[in-house]
């Protein structure tokens, strides 16, 4: 009996002087971040994208992931979407809900290294999105980058 009490005590406070994981947000010029698409870096702490398909990529390790945007609002009631894929899983649809946003797009994953892809999912004619950051334990280097770049215009 003496030892079921002792390991008790022993399982208990290893879980007191557990330490809860730290996020960190990280802006949204990190040179870590992949950005792809037709996008306007005049103010490289709030890239902005219109256009739709636009997306920024990410590596980083933790359980936990959120993002800071700023949508337009464009005529004061139109709110754009996204189209998040964590880790190769199925894409998920999310609409802003203000001029301001703090979206949590995923929690409990499990410990190690993943991928994000953020794309904005509606028309130019709905506003642009500002990229203001990112929030997770640690943000890794993207390692997909290349260095050919292309932009195709075809006028009929």
């Amino acid at each position: 009996m003496k030892y079921i009490v002792c390991l008790m005590l022993f399982c208990l406070t290893c879980v007191s002087q557990a330490k809860p994981v730290k996020l960190n947000t990280y802006k949204a010029n990190h040179p870590y971040l992949s950005y792809v698409g037709r996008i306007d870096f005049k103010d490289p702490a709030r890239p902005r994208f219109w256009s739709p398909g636009v997306y920024l990529q990410a590596r980083f390790s933790g359980t936990a992931l959120a993002i800071d945007l700023n949508d337009e609002v464009l005529w004061g009631k139109n709110h754009n979407y996204i189209e998040v894929v964590i880790d190769n899983r199925l894409p998920v649809r999310l609409q802003t809900t203000g001029k301001t946003n703090h979206i949590q797009l995923a929690k409990n994953l499990s410990a190690g290294i993943h991928t994000v892809t953020i794309c904005k999912d509606t028309e130019t004619g709905i506003g642009y999105l500002e990229f203001v950051g990112i929030t997770c334990t640690k943000l890794l280097p993207w390692i997909n980058k290349t260095k050919y770049k292309i932009e195709l215009s075809v006028t009929l």
